[in-house]
């Protein structure tokens, strides 16, 4: 940030300020639109193998005790140790 600042003091002139300040907001602009596109796919990708994961554990003619049911909570609660930071 204090490197923005040193350059918009650097200039004394309007339309360089401008310039350098439209030339910032287009670069946050992709920076923003790429990680909200990671953001989506990883949400679908997540979403995909956790309802495949769901018709995996419950699909029809499979007989559900503890121990067949135990695949889908395995497959949806994985969480890290509570001793691990």
């Amino acid at each position: 940030m204090t490197g923005v600042a040193r350059d918009f003091g650097q200039c004394a002139d309007v339309a360089a300020v401008l310039r350098q300040h439209r030339r910032i907001r287009e670069k946050l602009w992709r920076i923003s639109h790429r990680y909200y596109k990671f953001i989506v796919s990883c949400l679908l990708l997540v979403t995909a193998s956790q309802f495949s994961a769901l018709l995996a554990a419950t699909r029809p003619h499979v007989q559900v005790n503890i121990a067949t049911s135990g695949e889908l909570m395995v497959s949806t609660a994985i969480t890290p140790h509570p001793n691990k930071t």
